[in-house]
């Protein structure tokens, strides 16, 4: 079973048909695979998103869009980094349960990785 990796991305545009086609790539489920024909193993995660129980879609202004998903095992950075390549400003947080071992920011193409909890077995706070 992999563990999910909780993702709340904002990401915005300057050109409204770019936001558009995000928004439709999410509404049919194909938000990380809208814009190339890669399978998506090779962009970095092992499935796509779109509208669903773990995933939602704010719509901030026609030029930006909050997206909040779940993905498995990793935060997509190869998607993030190449709305980047295309003009998009985007900025997130990552979190993956239940350690939190890869949790950090994203802000177009800049990560800080958040450090780590220790292991479950090291913690007082349950006891």
């Amino acid at each position: 079973m992999p563990n999910w990796c909780i993702n709340d991305v904002t990401v915005s545009h300057p050109d409204r048909k770019v936001m558009r086609r995000l928004i439709r790539g999410f509404k049919r489920g194909r938000l990380f695979s809208e814009f190339m024909p890669e399978t998506l193993m090779e962009w970095g995660t092992a499935g796509d998103i779109g509208r669903g129980a773990d995933s939602s879609l704010g719509i901030v202004d026609p030029h930006t869009i909050k997206l909040e998903f779940e993905t498995r095992w990793t935060p997509p950075i190869p998607v993030f980094d190449f709305w980047v390549d295309i003009g998009c400003q985007v900025r997130g947080e990552f979190f993956r349960e239940p350690d939190g071992d890869l949790s950090g920011t994203y802000k177009n193409k800049r990560i800080k990785w958040a450090k780590p909890f220790p292991p479950i077995e090291e913690r007082n706070y349950w006891r």
